[in-house]
């Protein structure tokens, strides 16, 4: 192969000078290649299942969801299977029209009979531990399901044919809500809402399956799921074989025990509609998608033919690599980025590329949706361990106001607690402004981060942008902590609880100094324990200080709001005891509002009222950065900086440079490239003068097509 396209070479062989050799070493791996290393392997990758940022990563390239988020914006929202949609004017109602020209990986074709068939499989297997919560909590009688440690044949067969998902037509579906939830179309965006091969999945039934209803590992039959639809019907529709036996669907409901109805064969392997198609998922090694010829959207004119995602330990490694050009893109940790990345704190060039290697590597920044706060333990006791009282202290609980909304002696005065000064208000005040926020980024990111200014991030609906700027929101003040402090009067002894070697512990160090130092009768502690110990207190809610972070679920403020501050249904609000009956009806409002404009109005003002209420101490959002190699292009404008986003969009970004070329036009020369290493090690001079030709012409053909191309 390789003597015939150099004889095809020697065609256009004598126009370019020798040097420019160059050009074509400098790209080690072939230009249609796109290697990504780093550390780490995914789970399961069944969208049904998987909830951790690796296999999400993966599942965004191969499967596809109804809607997706529009560039690098997590607040606008674009068809992705669903051309468009409309919603009834109670938001109880959502109607998708489809695409008519989407084909999965093994030429199934996509429609609304296969959307159903994907959306009611991930409910109904119900996996606890999964992702599945974000579509049940919302849609038509899912929440029962939720609720459900068995969910059998019959109680499946109930909620398929509900109402939940309804097949209008070929190319109209329709989603039915129990209650208007405004966020659903975040959570459809999510891969937990991929659409999934039918085909694949009966051609792989896991061999413990079985067609007995009655048995834990009863599939569903399709004909129970789609009642009135005939059997010939049902076959083309989900692209099953003429003589297929329905009652083998490959869909079985949870079992008693999670995860015995999970599908094996869709653990790792994967197909669905999107750009590029899982070839090899060799967790720990390595992982090899291929573009998807037959994808129904539009690739960059240079995209990559294969996507290598290498799991490489050590950050030398992955450095040298890139630095040679064996990668593309790294994974590069903030403790590391120093080693090519400028990180002077408080420099404009922060996070830029070092001067050495600025013909080399890019660095595309961007902001997470990741959270990390302290919640402070507003319950009405705390054991004497952690909270001990001065004999002396001249703390008058019935005098101090617990909360900002009802602060006036009077009838329904709630005044704070004896027993824990933190349900004081004045008091958790003092604590927010004891905190070195500048400091804490820098040695917690080495800056690589933002203040957060309250509990919904920078880009998303309802952030509220002047909590600081008013000061609303409490910043470092040494000064305000002490008044506010001296004004609760208590004294006494706190003790902060940290586990064992974890950055929390410089947090506490940084507030326990600080207290500390202002002599005003507290002695502050910092205590490790080992995580098992922390663990248990954490349960407990003992400690004084917990440790919170939060990063999205799916891109909407109900996901951050009513974790933290509603006071039934948010996980961390009850874990602080945070209680704001005003509070709980704005959550409850602004997740059924459809006007865009009046929810971020509702969220301003919860934040606000939060904001006063101080039951967190707001550290920082984080931030992220990609590293690659500078014939990487259009990386900003692919959308793969989006908060959402868990891997590059691949099909949107070019790698061309001075290197450019099509697909059509180098399959065979891809297919034969080596690396510079193996081409100059061991190669006669009859072979490099060669190699010198090839390349010449190469040069010169790749170059008229940039041209052409700029």
């Amino acid at each position: 192969m390789l003597f015939v396209f150099l004889s095809v070479s020697l065609i256009f062989s004598f126009a370019l000078p020798i040097g420019s050799l160059s050009d074509i070493q400098s790209i080690q791996n072939p230009l249609l290649k796109y290697v990504r290393e780093t550390v780490g392997a995914p789970e399961a990758i069944d969208p049904a299942t998987n909830y951790e940022s690796f296999g999400s990563g993966l599942n965004e390239l191969i499967y596809e969801t109804l809607v997706d988020y529009k560039g690098n914006s997590a607040i606008e929202f674009e068809g992705l299977l669903a051309e468009r949609w409309n919603v009834s004017p109670d938001g109880l109602q959502y109607n998708f029209t489809l695409r008519h020209d989407v084909t999965f990986h093994d030429g199934v074709h996509f429609n609304a009979y296969v959307m159903k068939y994907s959306l009611d499989r991930m409910v109904i297997m119900n996996d606890h531990w999964g992702p599945a919560w974000m579509i049940q909590q919302a849609v038509l009688s899912g929440s029962v399901i939720m609720g459900m440690d068995d969910v059998n044949i019959s109680q499946a067969i109930s909620f398929v044919t509900g109402g939940a998902f309804v097949v209008i037509d070929e190319f109209t579906f329709q989603i039915n809500l129990e209650s208007a939830y405004t966020p659903i179309i975040s959570t459809l965006a999510y891969q937990v809402a991929a659409a999934v091969s039918p085909k694949a999945l009966v051609e792989n039934i896991p061999a413990d399956y079985t067609t007995d209803g009655d048995h834990y590992f009863g599939q569903l039959s399709l004909n129970d799921w789609f009642p009135g639809v005939s059997d010939t019907d049902i076959r083309r529709y989900l692209g099953l074989a003429p003589d297929w036996v329905l009652a083998k669907s490959g869909v079985v409901p949870s079992s008693p025990a999670d995860s015995e109805n999970s599908h094996d064969w869709m653990a790792d392997h994967a197909i669905g509609t999107g750009p590029y198609k899982l070839v090899l998922l060799d967790s720990g090694t390595k992982i090899v998608l291929e573009k998807n010829s037959e994808w129904w959207g539009t690739f960059a004119e240079y995209s990559v033919d294969e996507i290598h995602i290498k799991d490489v330990a050590h950050t030398e490694t992955r450095i040298t690599d890139l630095l040679q050009g064996d990668a593309d893109e790294i994974h590069l940790s903030t403790a590391d980025a120093s080693s090519l990345l400028n990180v002077s704190i408080g420099t404009l060039s922060f996070g830029n590329v070092l001067p050495e290697f600025l013909d080399i590597i890019k660095s595309h920044k961007r902001t997470t949706f990741s959270n990390m706060f302290l919640g402070m333990n507003l319950n009405r006791s705390l054991p004497e361990q952690y909270i001990l009282e001065d004999i002396n202290s001249g703390y008058d609980a019935g005098s101090l106001a617990a909360f900002s909304w009802n602060n006036t002696p009077g009838p329904n005065f709630i005044p704070s607690s004896p027993n824990n000064p933190f349900t004081a208000l004045a008091f958790r005040k003092a604590f927010a402004y004891s905190l070195d926020y500048a400091s804490l980024i820098e040695v917690w990111s080495q800056g690589f981060a933002k203040r957060m200014e309250g509990l919904i991030p920078e880009g998303m609906l309802g952030h509220h942008n002047t909590l600081i700027e008013q000061e609303v929101l409490p910043s470092f003040n040494s000064d305000t902590a002490k008044e506010l402090f001296r004004f609760v009067n208590w004294t006494g002894t706190i003790n902060l609880v940290s586990f064992i070697s974890s950055y929390r512990e410089v947090i506490l160090h940084m507030l326990a100094d600080t207290i500390n130092a202002l002599d005003v009768g507290i002695n502050v502690n910092v205590l490790e324990l080992p995580w098992a110990l922390y663990l248990d207190a954490v349960r407990a809610r003992e400690l004084p200080i917990f440790f919170l972070g939060w990063a999205p679920n799916y891109a909407d403020p109900d996901d951050y709001i009513r974790t933290t501050l509603h006071s039934r249904d948010g996980d961390y609000a009850t874990k602080i005891s945070y209680f704001n009956p005003t509070v709980d009806i704005l959550i409850d409002n602004a997740s059924r509002e459809l006007d865009p404009v009046l929810r971020n109005e509702t969220y301003n003002t919860i934040e606000e009222i939060a904001a006063a209420d101080s039951p967190y101490i707001c550290c920082f959002q984080s931030g992220s950065y990609f590293v690659v190699r500078s014939w990487i292009e259009d990386f900003e404008k692919s959308g793969s900086l989006n908060p959402m986003s868990f891997m590059p969009n691949f099909e949107h970004i070019n790698k061309v440079g001075n290197y450019s070329t099509t697909t059509a036009d180098t399959s065979e020369f891809s297919s034969e490239t080596t690396t510079t290493e193996s081409i100059v090690d061991g190669t006669s001079g009859f072979q490099l003068s060669l190699i010198l030709i090839m390349a010449v012409s190469i040069v010169k053909y790749k170059s008229r097509l940039y041209n052409k191309k700029s």
